[in-house]
């Protein structure tokens, strides 16, 4: 999961920092909300998904700076058409903590394409990255806090065996 997602916003640092990349992750994190959803979920963000008229361009890539930044599922020919989540098949065992590492780098990049003053002075921008910041956080952030926290656990959990003299 983190690596589809780390290799997906890998692909979006090609695109203009600002809005254009604030919309970009926030159209990512909704193609990768629905690859992650059960069945259920999958079949209502189906139903509620707009028609594309090609299989991939499905946002606009103009928009108007007065109206909100939006994100959705789109669908071609019955298929959802996913225009940022790229989903390799990937034939080798990944390195757990290289792809940590390597996702937190790309974050790290891909904020840093934030900074600019259309994030900050445009009010629909603005709310976008705040919705997006807050589903990196819930999809990335307190996962591995959560592993981290449970991994620290346990080694505590050793030392005071290993200090009881139980082994």
């Amino acid at each position: 999961q983190f690596f589809c997602f780390g290799l997906s916003l890998g692909r979006i640092l090609d695109a203009p920092g600002g809005a254009p990349c604030v919309s970009a992750v926030l159209q990512l994190i909704e193609e990768f909300e629905y690859w992650m959803a059960g069945s259920t979920a999958q079949g209502m963000k189906w139903m509620m998904a707009r028609a594309a008229q090609e299989p991939y361009a499905t946002t606009p890539h103009v928009r108007n700076p007065d109206e909100p930044v939006k994100a959705g599922i789109y669908r071609f020919q019955n298929e959802v058409a996913y225009e940022h989540l790229f989903l390799p098949d990937v034939g080798i065992e990944l390195d757990y903590f290289e792809v940590v590492i390597s996702l937190c780098e790309t974050l790290a990049l891909v904020y840093n394409k934030f900074l600019e003053e259309d994030c900050y002075s445009n009010l629909f921008v603005f709310d976008a990255l705040l919705r997006m910041d807050a589903k990196v956080k819930h999809h990335v952030i307190n996962l591995l806090a959560k592993e981290f926290t449970e991994l620290s656990m346990k080694v505590a959990e050793e030392e005071m065996q290993s200090l009881r003299g139980k082994p």
